[in-house]
């Protein structure tokens, strides 16, 4: 079945980035990349990072909510302590990580696109 086959290749492509992403995070944590899974929904496929128990993930990536997106830095609070801010480097993994491999998964998702067509065309 042409749908069944084509999200199997979405998800592949989709795991082309993400073990990009935690090849390029593993550099800064250990617990980050462990958080990097592929989600398919459909015909889309997203790379997400992080989850409750690994918050710094959105921070390395994107930094403080509403800072500028070019910023190097994001701040946190000590353990929670609102009092005691420290300024932290940023370290992007998953937007890299896209970028990267885009020639790869592109390649992938043509020639599954391509596929795709041909079974609907000739019935294959």
């Amino acid at each position: 079945m042409v749908h069944e086959g084509l999200s199997k290749d979405l998800s592949a492509a989709g795991e082309i980035v993400a073990a990009e992403a935690r090849k390029i995070s593993s550099e800064h944590s250990q617990t980050i990349p462990p958080s990097i899974k592929v989600r398919r929904r459909v015909a889309t496929v997203a790379v997400q990072a992080g989850n409750a128990d690994v918050p710094l993930a959105v921070l390395y990536e994107k930094g403080n909510k509403g800072s500028n997106p070019s910023s190097t830095t994001f701040r946190h609070p000590v353990f929670g302590n609102k009092n005691n801010w420290v300024t932290e480097n940023r370290y992007p993994f998953l937007r890299p990580a896209a970028e990267k491999t885009m020639p790869e998964v592109e390649a992938l998702v043509l020639k599954e696109l391509d596929a795709a067509i041909d079974e609907i065309a000739h019935g294959s």
